[in-house]
């Protein structure tokens, strides 16, 4: 069965569901916030949603960091789950993601689905998000700790109906579309075209409105722009809302579409923490590398600079303690680039004491 998926996934073409990645990071922390909003109103079904998410990480084989409090440091891997046959799901989307609230840092590192790396349930290198076909969500955290040598805290597994369930559950959001475009949806497949003006979406065109990002003239930026306008009217919708029954709706969508290891206790450490993360800078970290083949297989082979570069600037974001002391990643490379143009010997000379010191050892 997973032989036949395998080769039926490299056949086909790549038209499949994709989120936008800060939606989910984001969504999240509006969830935990809401949660928070709404816990004097219904606690019971609150510690009942908790308990249904809640899905322990086994910490003999995935360390964590220890924080005693969420003042301190600490990781969230954030993973899309999408639903490719009945029985088998692998991970779209994977965030591997850095929070210091003493420095008030959130570094989003995304890792490429098709990354070549090792992975232990088969005992050999594959695409990253095979080990969720294989092993499952242990296999996909072990996989991650190892590639990243960052120990992980906390995750936040969701399938993408979580995303339309939500726009579903405050009956839809009201959007002003700044042109007219076509885009895909899915179950079931078909086109929209989405014309300039006022709009009222229900959750499947919600996700599809914020998917786009090809025939948009600003690329990115303009698909980040729509994803904030849709999350903030998922949040005015949701707050305003006093009826329980609307409010359980919401509940249930988290409830059947979130896995994570954070606790009912641990819930309400978030709300306050989740408030600020709304408003603090992130910096988002793409994982370099080149696509290539190995035989009629496609993968996403990374540089392992790269990953060590970003790996140190993670440790050391982990390590500040003050605002002032904040950096992106981007910044921490023209900074280095800046330093090597001054001093264009400085790898050379670095390179010949390396091999002087590696000379005299042998």
């Amino acid at each position: 069965m997973i032989k036949d998926y395998i080769k039926q996934e490299e056949m086909k073409k790549r038209k499949r569901k994709k989120i936008i990645i800060r939606t989910i990071l984001i969504i999240f922390l509006i969830l935990i916030i809401l949660l928070g909003f709404w816990y004097t109103q219904l606690h019971t079904q609150l510690k009942k949603t908790a308990a249904k998410t809640y899905t322990p990480i086994n910490r003999s084989t995935i360390p964590s960091n220890e924080p005693e409090t969420l003042e301190e440091p600490f990781t969230v891997l954030v993973m899309g789950i999408e639903d490719y046959m009945d029985d088998v799901a692998r991970t779209d989307v994977l965030i591997f993601n850095v929070v210091n609230p003493k420095s008030k840092e959130i570094a989003m590192v995304t890792i490429p689905r098709d990354a070549y790396v090792y992975l232990e349930s088969r005992g050999l290198k594959d695409k990253i998000n095979h080990a969720y076909v294989f092993g499952g969500l242990e296999d996909t955290l072990k996989t991650v700790y190892n590639l990243m040598e960052i120990p992980i805290d906390y995750y936040v597994s969701t399938n993408f109906n979580g995303f339309t369930d939500l726009v579903d559950a405050v009956d839809g959001v009201d959007v002003n579309i700044p042109f007219t475009f076509e885009a895909k949806m899915v179950d079931p497949s078909e086109w929209k075209t989405f014309e300039e003006g006022p709009a009222h979406l229900n959750g499947r065109e919600a996700l599809a409105y914020v998917r786009m990002r090809k025939t948009d003239p600003e690329g990115d930026f303009g698909r980040s722009k729509r994803q904030k306008e849709v999350i903030q009217a998922v949040v005015k919708k949701a707050v305003s809302l006093n009826g329980v029954t609307k409010i359980n709706d919401i509940l249930r969508a988290i409830g059947d579409n979130v896995q994570t290891n954070i606790s009912y206790d641990e819930y309400l450490s978030f709300v306050q923490l989740g408030k600020d993360l709304l408003h603090a800078n992130i910096d988002n970290i793409q994982l370099e590398g080149e696509g290539g083949y190995i035989g009629e297989i496609w993968y996403y082979f990374l540089n392992e600079e790269n990953v060590e570069k970003v790996t140190t600037h993670l440790k050391e974001m982990m390590s500040h303690t003050d605002p002032s002391q904040a950096t992106t990643f981007q910044e921490r490379i023209e900074k280095e680039e800046a330093e090597q143009s001054k001093n264009p010997n400085m790898e050379n000379i670095e390179t010949d004491n390396f091999s002087e010191t590696k000379n005299n050892s042998n």
